[in-house]
C-alpha cells in the first residue's frame, strides 16, 4: 500500500485541528507505522505527544529538517513517530532561503527523503497544519494525498472552509497538487444546543457529500487530548478509532484523478473520496 498522507486543515484556528491530528495519529499507529509532523508554530502537538511543557525540547525540528536536512524522528510509542514542530517555522523563512520554483515542494521533498532513509516505511503520515493560507499550508497541501477538513459548527469555521477549498482548487488548477478531499469532520458537536443543531443543517445543505458520519461530540475530555500531562480516556480514543475506520473505508476506493471542489455546482458533480464514479 502506498503511503497515505493526511493534511489536517482549516484556514480558521480553534476548530480542533490539533486534537483531531493527535487522536487520528494514535488510532492509525495501532495498525501500522505512522509519522506525525507538527507544522503549526504553536507546537501544541509536539508538547502533547512528547508529554512535555513548552520550551522543554531544544532538539532538531521540522524547520531544521526543511532547511538544513537535519532529520531526527522521535519514536513516541510503538508505531508512532514524531518530527517536532518549530515556533520559528514562518513563511518568510522559506521565502528567503528557498528558490521560488522550489518553495511549494520543500515538504514533499522532505517526506520522500524520510521514506527513503527510514528502515520501516510509514503507512500513514499526519500533518498538523497551521490555520492560515501561507507557504507552510500550501506545502502541506502539495505533499499530502488527502485533505481532511476539521470544522466546528459556527459561522467563522464555515468561512475558513470556503477559503481552504479555494486554496486547494487553485493549487490543483496550477498543476502543483493532486490532493483529494477525504471529507469534513465535525468537531465539538453539542446536539443539546439549538445553535449547533441549526448550523449542522446548514452545513449539511452546503457540503452533504463531504461530511463524515462520525462526529466528535462535545466533551470536556476531548480538549484534554492536547494536555501533555493527561492520558486520553478510553471513550475519547474510541471516537477517533471509529473515525479512523470510516476514513480508511472512504479512501479505499478513490480514483487517482485530479479534481477540485469549489467549482462543483451540485452534489452530483462533487467527487469525494470513496464515491463511486
Amino acid at each position: 500500500m502506498d503511503t497515505q498522507i493526511f493534511a489536517i486543515c482549516n484556514q480558521k484556528g480553534g476548530v480542533g485541528k490539533t486534537t483531531t491530528s493527535i487522536g487520528l495519529a494514535r488510532a492509525l499507529a495501532e495498525d501500522a507505522p505512522t509519522l506525525f509532523l507538527d507544522l503549526d508554530t504553536q507546537c501544541n502537538s509536539t508538547y502533547t505527544l512528547m508529554g512535555i511543557n513548552e520550551d522543554e525540547y531544544d532538539g532538531p525540528t521540522v524547520k531544521e529538517a526543511l532547511l538544513e536536512d537535519k532529520v531526527e524522528l522521535i519514536n513516541l510509542e510503538n508505531n508512532l513517530f514524531l518530527l517536532p514542530g518549530s515556533d520559528d517555522l514562518e513563511d518568510h523563512v522559506l521565502f528567503t532561503t528557498v528558490p521560488p520554483h522550489r518553495i511549494l515542494r520543500q515538504l514533499q521533498k522532505l517526506l520522500s527523503k524520510i521514506q527513503e532513509n527510514t528502515q520501516n516505511k510509514f503507512s500513514y503520515i499526519v500533518l498538523d497544519c497551521p490555520p492560515s493560507k501561507g507557504i507552510v499550508l500550501q506545502n502541506a497541501l502539495v505533499a499530502a494525498t488527502y485533505a481532511l477538513i476539521v470544522l466546528k459548527l459556527d459561522t467563522y469555521s464555515s468561512k475558513g472552509i470556503k477559503k481552504l477549498i479555494n486554496t486547494i482548487d487553485n493549487l490543483i488548477e496550477e498543476g502543483d497538487s493532486k490532493i483529494k478531499i477525504a471529507g469534513m469532520l465535525i468537531n465539538d458537536f453539542d446536539k443539546s444546543t439549538e445553535m449547533d443543531r441549526n448550523n449542522f443543517v446548514k452545513i449539511q445543505e452546503m457540503y452533504s457529500s463531504y461530511i463524515f458520519d462520525t462526529m466528535i461530540n462535545h466533551n470536556q475530555y476531548v480538549r484534554k487530548l492536547v494536555n501533555p500531562t493527561q492520558k486520553p480516556r478510553k471513550n475519547i480514543t474510541h471516537m477517533y478509532k471509529e473515525f479512523k475506520l470510516e476514513l480508511l473505508s472512504r479512501i479505499s476506493n478513490v480514483s487517482p484523478q485530479k479534481w477540485g471542489v469549489a467549482k462543483a455546482n451540485s452534489n452530483k458533480e462533487k467527487k469525494i473520496a470513496g464515491e463511486n464514479k
